[in-house]
Order: C-alpha cells, then structure tokens, then sequence
C-alpha cells in the first residue's frame, strides 16, 4: 500500500507530493520538503509535523 501527502492537504500552494510504503517514510520527506521550501508558512516544525501526522495516520487506516 502506498501512501500520499501533499502541501495542498494541509492548505499551502504547493504542487509537492510525496508517497512512501510507511508513514514514517512519507512523514521524513514531507518535512525536509517543509524545512527547506516552507520556513515562513510554519511557526514552529512540530506544529506542521502534528497537523502533518493527522492527515498520513488517516489515509494508512
């Protein structure tokens, strides 16, 4: 099973996708993806890695 997670889920302008066969692996590139485009749309890395988490553990369900 693969799983997906883009920008647009978590409401950001962005055409970035990532997919992976774990959360882990899609939660990982999502926030290198996050900390090197997104620096000033996030005020803290946990806050996008929480709301980020919440929409990947859904979708695995």
């Amino acid at each position: 099973m693969s799983i997906s997670l883009s920008c647009r889920e978590l409401g950001m302008e962005c055409p970035f996708v990532t997919e992976g066969e774990t959360e882990e692996v899609v939660l990982d590139s999502f926030m290198r993806h996050v900390q090197t485009e997104h620096t000033g749309d996030w005020f803290e890395g946990e806050e996008i890695y929480q709301a980020a988490s919440a929409v990947v553990h859904e979708k695995a369900a």
